[in-house]
């Protein structure tokens, strides 16, 4: 999927895009401080791994987001938790490129990400979960036309210990 009016490509991830950059990004507590994934022991092996268990999925699928400029690699946005019985999945991103940040490529990520569920999975609904404290996230899911649905109170426990919400978003097929 390339969106030249943003300047990036999102497309399937494969090993072989497995870079120093990326492996750097997946060990930086800052990128890594409201995600999930920073609760996993990256290295190479693990991110090869990782995105290989994804490449042989029919029930996830892991998108890089590159620039088309220099082909670099600035982020990923996932699908998951196919449920083809009610026609619903989860979406995730977590961009890392510092020199893509506030440019809405993570919005256009969302959004290419969303139509793929909706056109090649035959989903109805995608929904997706935020640290509340995530403001980057709040803005690229509102742009990218998700409707907050909800709160869950103290959902995510910080590494200072402190818990905070989590907040759910969808978007609808119409």
């Amino acid at each position: 999927m390339i969106d030249s009016r943003h300047e990036i490509v999102i497309r399937k991830l494969l090993e072989e895009d497995v870079a120093p950059t990326y492996v750097s990004a997946l060990q930086d507590p800052t990128i890594l401080r409201l995600t999930e994934a920073r609760h996993t022991t990256w290295d190479e092996q693990a991110i090869r791994q990782y995105v290989k268990q994804h490449q042989d999925s029919t029930s996830q699928i892991l998108f890089g987001v590159f620039l088309i400029e220099d082909n670099s690699h600035i982020g990923n946005v996932r699908i998951f938790s196919r449920n083809d019985i009610h026609e619903r999945c989860e979406l995730s991103i977590m961009m890392f490129g510092s020199n893509s940040r506030g440019k809405g490529y993570g919005t256009v990520a969302i959004r290419n990400a969303t139509e793929y569920a909706f056109d090649h999975w035959n989903m109805h609904r995608v929904m997706a979960d935020y640290y509340e404290i995530n403001e980057a996230s709040a803005r690229a899911f509102e742009k990218a036309g998700f409707v907050y649905e909800g709160t869950f109170q103290d959902h995510f426990r910080l590494p200072s210990g402190e818990h905070i919400a989590s907040i759910r978003v969808a978007k609808i097929r119409h």
